[in-house]
């Protein structure tokens, strides 16, 4: 999509009824954002005002049950998170959006019954249903949440109309999405977007990464919601709107499960959906609760965080390196001294759906640059059931299944996204052999947590060796190494 800003070309990738996506809304941004400026720093300004927003509204919401300091804590629980980081330092998250209209949502929400304000519960009702055209899977929220929240709601006392207009509303909006699309998407869906469905172990992994990514989502809230049903068994009080939150963030992350998307930046909507219920029976139920958020927060230092410093390393420090060794080579593909052309390797990178997407990022950043009479080869073994990606291309990685060794007057690229165990002992090598023509370091962090050194612990092993054997797409590259960029040159 960079390069469809860059020429202001419209995006319209949510809406391709096709594949059976239906969020219309999704990159509008970026098509009006374009309109002004194709620069990164308007989308990326775009992005910092997004944010200080959701700040400012989830830190009001944190401080009407807990003070400054827990309040800000709370708040760092969401947006200091490997899945939000992710999202903030791109540009093409539709995700980005659907969090602030339902941060939108929730404050307005809570601030409409709590003043019985109609002008807020419209406001409130306007959010939820603008949301539900970022992401499908919004509609489980919105109508699980309004379902839930009509019968506690009739169950615990009588509905103020307000609630009433509330609740009608975002039934029919949910209604009308699903009405719009069973008769506009499903008709045109020829085969619904592909997904590289999880099996066996693999399942089971992905499953247990969700859990270890975000345990306040997958193990906090359905603590939580346990201990909610055991406390009505007792005193037989409800707490409509909370409990409706609850179940709709619980409903929408468990969603993906049963389609297997396991990204971590999919679950984010969840900590805005759970945020009230979160910190209302945290600070309720704290000294029940204990263990259980001081185990969820273990987890959140020692494997959330990091990862996202090194997602942050990645999105962030590395692509004007990125860029500027891109430049480099194009330059160099056009040094009229180069008799023939040379074949770039990206070190690390074979024919998997990784590695492809990187070549092809590649030769669209080369190109760009005015890269001429340059060939994109690999030097890696192919993975099993490999296929030709696009016989039309010109370029070997793919239009051919040939797997070459770099030969003199080519080029070698390196940096963090290599799929190969990068160690000094790997870089020594490299330096020994060829000639380094262009590096480029900076300050970043290491994938430095829990579960990278338990994999490394257990790396030489054949249970490893089994684990790497069960997906193609699982990276050797442990600690997402080199902090730098390297550009070799075959003597």
């Amino acid at each position: 999509m960079f390069f469809d800003i860059l020429e202001q070309k419209s995006i319209f990738a949510g809406y391709r009824p096709h594949t059976g996506r239906f969020n219309p809304l999704s990159y509008m941004d970026l098509n009006l954002l374009m309109q002004l400026s194709s620069s990164p720093k308007l989308f990326f300004f775009f992005n910092a005002i997004v944010f200080v927003i959701m700040a400012y509204m989830l830190y009001i919401l944190a401080l009407q049950f807990l003070n400054g300091f827990w309040a800000f804590l709370g708040i760092m629980i969401v947006f200091f998170n490997v899945g939000f980081i992710t999202i903030i330092t791109g540009i093409c998250f539709p995700e980005k959006l659907q969090m602030f209209w339902l941060t939108f949502f929730v404050f307005a929400l809570f601030f409409g019954i709590r003043k019985n304000s109609l002008t807020l519960i419209l406001i409130s009702l306007l959010c939820g249903i603008i949301s539900l055209f970022y992401k499908e899977t919004d509609f489980i929220f919105i109508t699980i949440f309004s379902g839930v929240y009509l019968i506690l709601s009739l169950w615990h006392k009588p509905i103020l109309r307000n609630t009433k207009i509330l609740i009608f509303g975002l039934l029919c909006g949910a209604g009308a999405f699903i009405l719009i699309y069973l008769v506009i998407t499903v008709p045109q869906t020829t085969s619904y977007a592909k997904v590289m469905a999880a099996q066996g172990f693999m399942l089971l992994q992905s499953i247990l990464n969700a859990f270890l990514n975000h345990p306040f989502i997958f193990i906090f809230l359905p603590t939580l919601l346990i201990y909610r049903i055991r406390c009505y068994y007792q005193d037989r009080i409800l707490y409509p709107l909370y409990d409706s939150l609850l179940l709709g963030a619980l409903g929408y992350g468990f969603s993906f499960f049963v389609l297997q998307l396991f990204s971590v930046y999919y679950f984010m909507p969840c900590y805005v959906m759970g945020f009230l219920p979160a910190i209302f029976f945290a600070k309720k139920y704290f000294f029940k609760l204990k263990v259980v958020l001081i185990v969820c927060g273990i987890l959140h230092c020692m494997i959330n965080i990091p990862l996202a410093l090194s997602i942050y390393t990645q999105t962030k420090i590395l692509p004007p390196h990125y860029l500027k060794a891109m430049e480099f080579m194009a330059a160099h593909t056009k040094n009229s001294a180069n008799s023939t052309s040379p074949n770039i390797f990206l070190l690390g990178q074979n024919r998997n759906a990784d590695g492809l997407w990187l070549y092809k990022r590649a030769a669209m950043f080369l190109e760009h640059f005015g890269a001429d009479n340059f060939n994109l080869k690999t030097n890696k073994p192919n993975p099993l059931n490999v296929a030709l990606s696009d016989r039309t291309s010109p370029f070997s990685i793919f239009n051919s299944l040939d797997v070459e060794q770099p030969k003199s007057g080519d080029l070698l690229y390196l940096d963090c996204f290599s799929q190969d165990f990068i160690t000094q002992d790997y870089i020594r090598t490299l330096n020994e052999k060829y000639t380094l023509i262009y590096h480029s370091a900076y300050f970043g962090f290491y994938n430095l947590n829990i579960k990278t050194l338990l994999k490394y612990l257990i790396s030489k092993t054949s249970i490893y060796e089994a684990y790497l054997s069960q997906n193609e797409r699982i990276s050797s590259n442990i600690f997402g190494s080199p902090l730098g960029v390297y550009i070799y040159k075959v003597p």
